[in-house]
């Protein structure tokens, strides 16, 4: 029996280096043959690594690289020139010994694959030859990646450069890798290289270029492209973010370029927006939003919430904002007692909550302002927008200081927060006011807080009777309960202390496609929801705002436990079943009871569907699907007379209790109409 013959051998592998340096003195050249031989090479160096074989000795006598070398500088094949990168991946990626990897690096062949000006606009050559620059950076040493990129005089920093912004996020992000890898080297030479080629500023340019490309194509984008431009732009601010936070070395140039560009951009684009009056105030708002959640550098937070948000600015500060110029080369966050102006900029973004379309996008911003750890307490003091838990400190700080000043909140922004939360806005537009008004406490509480509860109050009322309206003359009553179920469940769970995402959906500028929750009603069930979800977003915050007394008997103004307590409290039938379980019928609920362990589920008569199966005459199969919350649940009977009665019992039951269930919340909105009106402020 005659045994295979080896793949790899020190014969076939010299035969190899014969052959292709014969295909390359040829006059008539044989493309696959050229690339097969390439491949050869360069696994079978790999495996005589691995095997303890010593074909790298051969490698280096017969000068194979000086092959390749002139193969890569010769050639225009694509396919060849893409078979010699990949081979130096290879190479690159499994050779072990220290010493064969330098000999590679400082062989011309490793020369040209950086000198070589490729054709980047071919998406197979630009996959290639980044994978090929990821794997210098994270397979060679420390000490073997600088020598090798001093030795090329940067061009792999160069090249990776060149898709700093690419399209392709994988691209993107590996030629972002390899700048971060070279620049964490902390080498004196490559800091002095970056500052020559000025780095940060181009890096900022990309970074702005994407910025105006939101703002100008934004308009007619599909929600594809919305949640590329989201992406790019939150994975340039992360990015600028960890040089910010790993490199000390460009720490400050980093800052410097980013606000000197950033600002400038943001403040010109929120001015513009006035004197053309276009009001599109989302795209930069969005960029504003992304620099609060994803810059965690002081320096830049302190500058950009005193030029958006503080009463009056320095004339230094003013001059950067507006000019990109650092007076003393030094920044100021600090508003100070002399040379101060009016912040025409906090106007104009107050400005925007009178804009529907625009309100959104201010108050996240606000929100995220205000939730910022990073922001000095200060600047928020002197923003007007400390977070309740700070004020008390700030002014036993400033009393220390000897500041007699009284801290009060901005009168302008919370009249139009109330406004915003009170008037026909959006559900969202609502909840981030309130928010905002949550955590701020607004001073002075006792000014501003009876003028919100009364404001409440009589919307509260409003949205009651308008429920109680449409109610007496609706001809669909699913329609009701259903979006009163659900709204109920939903307010029921909102937190004001949640993290806000920025909701992407807002940049789009078709209404027709974004939920309702971010858009005024268009339908009669939207109009339900709007009203619904009104009502009891005001009962929630009316609950946190008043005594405890009087919250505690808002609190216990509960649908669902009074519903339950009146549903269950007529006269009811339970039906035995087997295994020691039993249901319980009432005229709104059905009550699923096991006694061993002992345990009682309810679900709403209206949700359960009860499917008779033909194969199993004494089992019914019961399917629950309320709100957020759905269950299938196997019964059996003793018999099959049992089995079919029960069913047409529950369908009976279930089909009056709509119109039940419809009385009890006019029942209920009625007794909240006369809580409210006997609440005595």
């Amino acid at each position: 029996m005659e045994l295979d013959e080896p793949k790899h051998s020190l014969d076939k592998f010299q035969k190899s280096i014969l052959k292709l340096d014969s295909l390359m003195r040829s006059s008539f050249r044989q493309k696959s043959e050229i690339n097969e031989q390439i491949r050869y090479i360069s696994e079978a160096l790999v495996w005589s690594e691995q095997n303890r074989e010593c074909f790298f000795e051969d490698f280096i006598r017969k000068n194979v690289q000086l092959i390749f070398f002139k193969c890569l500088a010769e050639t225009l094949v694509k396919d060849t020139i893409i078979q010699l990168i990949q081979s130096a991946n290879i190479l690159i990626h499994n050779l072990d010994t220290l010493a064969h990897k330098k000999y590679l690096l400082g062989s011309d062949f490793f020369r040209v694959l950086m000198e070589k000006q490729y054709d980047f606009s071919d998406e197979e050559i630009v996959e290639n030859f980044m994978s090929f620059l990821k794997g210098l950076a994270a397979n060679l040493t420390e000490d073997l990646l600088l020598w090798y990129v001093l030795r090329t005089n940067f061009a792999v920093f160069s090249k990776a450069f060149i898709f700093f912004g690419y399209l392709d996020p994988m691209i993107k992000n590996a030629a972002r890798t390899v700048i971060l890898t070279i620049i964490k080297l902390n080498n004196p030479k490559i800091f002095e290289f970056l500052k020559k080629n000025q780095f940060t500023l181009k890096m900022m340019e990309r970074v702005i270029f994407l910025w105006e490309k939101l703002d100008r194509e934004i308009p007619t984008e599909e929600k594809i492209r919305i949640e590329s431009f989201v992406s790019a732009i939150s994975d340039d601010l992360c990015y600028i973010n960890d040089l910010i936070e790993h490199i000390e070395e460009l720490n400050y140039d980093i800052c410097n370029r980013f606000l000197s560009l950033a600002m400038p951009w943001l403040i010109s684009n929120i001015n513009s927006q006035f004197k053309t009056g276009s009001l599109n105030f989302i795209p930069a708002g969005f960029i504003v939003f992304s620099i609060l959640e994803h810059i965690k550098c002081s320096y830049i937070l302190n500058m950009l919430a005193t030029g958006l948000f503080a009463n009056k600015i320095t004339e230094k500060i003013q001059c950067f904002i507006t000019k990109g110029e650092v007076l003393n080369n030094q920044f100021d966050f600090l508003v100070e007692d002399c040379g101060c102006v009016d912040n025409v900029v906090k106007h104009q973004i107050i400005a925007f909550l009178n804009e529907p379309r625009n309100a959104n996008m201010s108050l996240l911003i606000l929100n995220s302002t205000v939730s910022n750890e990073i922001v000095s307490r200060k600047v928020m003091y002197e923003c007007q927008l400390l977070r309740k838990e700070e004020i008390k400190c700030q002014q036993l700080l400033r009393r220390v200081l000897q500041d007699t000043h009284e801290y009060s909140s901005d009168p302008l922004l919370v009249d139009l927060l109330i406004k915003s939360l009170t008037g026909d806005n959006s559900f969202f537009t609502m909840f981030l006011s309130f928010r905002l008004i949550y955590h701020c406490n607004f001073q002075p509480k006792d000014y501003y807080f009876p003028i919100l509860k009364s404001e409440i109050n009589r919307e509260v009322i409003l949205s009651i009777n308008t429920l109680l309206q449409s109610i007496a003359t609706e001809t669909c009553p699913e329609m009701i309960l259903d979006t009163f179920d659900e709204e109920y469940l939903s307010i029921s769970s909102l937190n004001f202390n949640d993290k806000i995402s920025f909701p992407e959906i807002l940049l789009s500028s078709n209404e027709a496609t974004k939920p309702l929750i971010y858009r005024l009603p268009l339908t009669r069930k939207e109009i339900y929801h709007w009203n619904f979800s009104r009502y009891f977003l005001f009962k929630k915050i009316l609950s946190l705002l008043f005594s405890s007394k009087t919250g505690e008997n808002l609190e216990n103004q509960n649908f669902l436990l009074l519903m339950t307590n009146c549903g269950n409290s007529g006269p009811s039938l339970t039906v035995d079943c087997t295994d020691s379980s039993s249901l319980e019928i009432s005229d709104l609920f059905l009550n699923v009871i096991t006694e061993k362990p002992y345990k009682k589920m309810t679900f709403k008569l209206r949700y359960v569907e009860v499917m008779l199966n033909a194969r199993e005459p004494c089992s019914l199969s019961l399917i629950f699907n309320q709100p957020k919350q759905s269950m299938n649940i196997k019964v059996n009977f003793n018999n099959e007379q049992v089995c079919k009665s029960t069913k047409k019992l529950i369908e009976r039951k279930r089909k009056e209790s709509k119109e039940k269930e419809l009385v009890f919340i006019k029942i209920f909105l009625s007794q909240e109409s006369k809580a409210f009106r006997d609440i005595n402020f």
